[in-house]
């Protein structure tokens, strides 16, 4: 079987991506008294392919709705239970499976996509919620590596937002007569590139997470309730 592609393994850490050590101190010392993460701790707990999720083998795919997407699925900077799919498990008292991976774009989302479709039972429903469309993946002998228009190394000759616009299509598609499908982003960038994203309304970012940078609480707290009405009308 193809296992799920990410670039994090496995481990435990207070710390992750760009919620790191240094940053928090920093920004402690600029936040209000009542900032929630001068006390509130935070941990990431990966599992043995990586993903911030409990063992595959503990899940039941065929009851559960599957979340793909950026950091702000993986939810850097965010406690496990405040997560998007923490907070949508808990309102639609469903599993959802977090298949997050930070730094990462479209073409992932849809690679780790493919991977469900094929090899795994049909989940109740799929949710992608589309990272920025000039992101890539870049294969290296041992790894994979994410590409981001701001770091070093990025190629612009190919126009990435093209491909990502068809990795939209080819997974919708995809999943067209196979189970509920739904898409949003937290990029309004993304949500206006082409009138070939069936999407509505952006979600809204109101707050941050603990790195200031990644949709907070609230944020998610939002989102979550957005996905849960439009999964209810599925009757799920």
């Amino acid at each position: 079987m193809i296992e799920f592609i990410t670039h994090r393994k496995q481990d435990n850490r207070k710390f992750s991506g760009t919620d790191t050590e240094k940053l928090f101190r920093k920004n402690k010392k600029r936040q209000p008294k009542d900032w929630i993460y001068h006390n509130k701790e935070i941990n990431y707990v990966y599992n043995d392919q990586g993903f911030r999720e409990k063992p595959f083998k503990e899940i039941d795919w065929k009851e559960s709705v599957v979340v793909f997407g950026c950091s702000n699925i993986e939810g850097t900077g965010l406690a496990e239970e405040d997560t998007l799919v923490r907070q949508l498990e808990k309102i639609i008292e469903r599993p959802v499976v977090n298949l997050g991976v930070g730094g990462t774009g479209v073409d992932l989302a849809c690679w780790n996509s493919t991977t469900l479709h094929t090899y795994y039972p049909k989940p109740k429903a799929v949710i992608q919620i589309w990272s920025s469309f000039d992101r890539y993946m870049n294969k290296l002998r041992d790894r994979y590596q994410s590409c981001l228009a701001n770091l070093p190394g990025y190629d612009y000759k190919l126009n990435w937002e093209d491909r990502s616009i068809r990795y939209v299509l080819t997974d919708r598609q995809m999943w067209e007569n196979d189970t509920i499908y739904i898409e949003n982003s937290f990029f309004r960038y993304t949500k206006n590139i082409t009138q070939s994203l069936k999407l509505e309304k952006s979600f809204q970012i109101i707050d941050f997470a603990r790195d200031l940078g990644h949709p907070g609480i609230k944020s998610n707290r939002l989102a979550a309730e957005e996905l849960a009405k439009v999964l209810e009308t599925h009757k799920i």
